[in-house]
């Protein structure tokens, strides 16, 4: 894993923090890694066909794809990875 791929992981890593108030870190870890897992040709998005192959429905790609670049960020994901904290 180069350093590029280190920083991108991180930095997921901290919005998922981040968005999640610090709940429980185990749902940031699990978060990261369905990332790490979907992203599979490792360029730090998911695109649709590796969303599609992950089992993602396109329906809820195009939801998560907020800036319809037609992949998937790591701010994009971890929008849908945790559900909103109830108030």
């Amino acid at each position: 894993m180069n350093l590029k791929h280190l920083n991108k992981i991180l930095l997921v890593a901290a919005a998922l923090m981040a968005s999640a108030g610090f709940v429980h870190a185990a749902v940031d870890e699990a978060a990261v890694a369905a990332f790490m897992k979907m992203d599979t040709d490792k360029d730090g998005y998911v695109s649709v066909g590796e969303a599609i192959a992950s089992e993602m429905s396109s329906e809820s790609f195009s939801a998560a794809d907020k800036n319809l670049d037609g992949k998937l960020d790591p701010d994009e994901y971890a929008a849908i990875s945790i559900p909103a904290k109830a108030n």
